[in-house]
């Protein structure tokens, strides 16, 4: 009965945020400036205060009516420019002042429509030991910054920089400074000061340290949007994937200003769907995991080559949803809380990289300490005990156009067979519950696993793995098996 009282509340919340907006003040600011690259005055440039949004003029001058809601006025950096940044902390927006001109001033960049980003998730420290274990994960970013011709354009972080602890948001900050790059940052449900008597005022520690919770900007010939998708209750620290109706609407206008065709990057914490999407209802637990309003999401970026890049769920899963439309949840930095530097589905702590030439975008799994081009793990016979005749193969950043194949003795077998269930890796380091920090934590079903039958007498494996753009990844094990 208790379960049934807190689904209907949940409907009716739902219901009311939907078709019952609460009154708004008439009451309107002006606000007005203007844009300029080094020095030049700028036309066109998109600027915005979280609902209305305008472009500048020739001579780059805006003028906005704000609402009361507004609390910053911002720019959709275009394509070619970037604006201030301090210690990788991105000053797109200001807080206007009443009577004086909000100008923004950008500096041009070298053609861009060659470049790279790094998207990260879950960093979620709790304890202060927990940025010595991040320093370790900055190095590893910082190993490879170094063996690339052209350092990554910006890192997106998707969110749980934090767990809980807003105090530690200047320490994060400068933990991941060392990088030197610009970081674009999504509200994750950790970043949250709960205990807000509403969802409107439970972002205000990530406004003051941030900035605007939801933006876009350019880069080359893509657009990149963040959305704030976590909805706070209002009671202790529960919340629901949710994106409300004046983020929806502003982000029909900024996507106005941009070309149908167009490759979009759509970043936010909560993924806006997962494996079980048939199976949710209206149940809390289920609520929080994936976006509730997913489908009208979809339908404003239907026009667009879209990518959502999400985090929340610690795991790695990529989802095909439409022809044009594709999620890619990015697995935690943190790994399984920083207790195991493997995440609940028995992917390594890492991080993603993907390179944008023009239009074309290809994407990579990078994991901690290991080398760029190691995409999976094998467990051979034996090790995972449920299956213990099984050859069992974990492909971290598998989806749907990838293929798996295996060799026994030298001998092609053919593909191996996808199953969903728990990494045999993780099931066992969790398995004690009195040797973790977080006793609720567990092994994770994932959907990436693959598995075959081999003989009892065989003397050696190879593992071959193609991914989606023809790379192929290959692991061998021979010996007394």
């Amino acid at each position: 009965m208790k379960h049934l009282f807190l689904n209907i509340t949940i409907f009716t919340f739902l219901f009311s945020l939907t078709y019952g907006l609460a009154a708004q003040s008439d009451e309107l600011r002006y606000v007005s400036g203007t844009v300029f690259g080094d020095g030049i005055e700028l036309a066109g440039v998109v600027v915005t205060d979280g609902l209305n949004v305008t472009t500048t003029d020739i001579n780059g001058k805006y003028e906005l009516h704000c609402d009361h809601e507004s609390k910053f006025v911002y720019l959709s950096v275009p394509a070619g420019y970037a604006p201030p940044v301090d210690n990788g902390v991105v000053k797109f927006y200001s807080v206007p002042e009443n009577g004086k001109e909000t100008d923004f001033k950008l500096t041009k960049t070298t053609n861009d429509s060659k470049h790279s980003f790094i998207a990260i998730s879950d960093i979620q420290i709790l304890r202060e030991v927990e940025f010595l274990m991040l320093d370790e994960a900055v190095q590893d970013i910082r190993k490879f910054i170094d063996t690339q011709n052209e350092a990554p354009s910006f890192m997106i972080d998707c969110g749980d920089m934090v767990f809980d602890r807003l105090n530690f948001f200047s320490e994060y900050i400068s933990g991941l400074s060392k990088l030197n790059l610009p970081v674009y940052r999504t509200l994750g449900n950790h970043d949250m000061d709960y205990g807000s008597r509403t969802n409107t005022l439970s972002m205000k520690s990530y406004n003051k340290t941030f900035g605007p919770d939801y933006y876009s900007f350019n880069k080359g010939k893509v657009h990149y949007i963040v959305l704030n998708n976590v909805f706070y209750l209002g009671r202790t620290h529960n919340y629901i994937g949710y994106i409300d109706e004046r983020q929806m609407e502003w982000l029909a206008r900024d996507l106005s200003f941009v070309k149908p065709g167009t490759p979009v990057f759509l970043m936010m914490h909560i993924p806006s769907t997962y494996p079980e999407e048939d199976l949710k209802r209206l149940d809390y637990y289920k609520l929080s995991l994936s976006l509730v309003n997913n489908e009208a999401l979809y339908n404003i970026l239907k026009p667009y080559n879209a990518h959502l890049l999400t985090g929340h769920n610690h795991t790695a899963a990529s989802f095909v949803i439409t022809d044009s439309l594709m999620e890619h949840n990015i697995p935690a930095i943190s790994g399984s809380w920083w207790q195991t530097a493997v995440c609940p589905d028995g992917t390594p702590a890492g991080y993603a990289i993907f390179s944008i030439d023009g239009e074309n975008i290809t994407w990579q799994y990078k994991a901690i300490g290991k080398p760029y081009n190691e995409q999976f793990e094998v467990y051979l016979p034996r090790k995972d005990k449920t299956q213990p005749d099984t050859l069992v193969v974990n492909v971290w950043n598998y989806d749907s156009q990838w293929k798996v194949e295996w060799y026994q003795d030298d001998v092609y077998k053919g593909e191996m067979e996808r199953y969903t269930e728990k990494d045999p890796l993780i099931s066992e380091i969790l398995s004690d519950r009195s040797k973790l920090l977080h006793d609720w934590t567990q092994a994770e079903d994932t959907e990436h696993l693959f598995r075959a039958f081999p003989a009892k007498n065989a003397k050696s494996f190879e593992i071959k793995v193609t991914d989606r753009f023809g790379n192929i990844f290959r692991k061998t094990i021979k010996g007394n098996l």
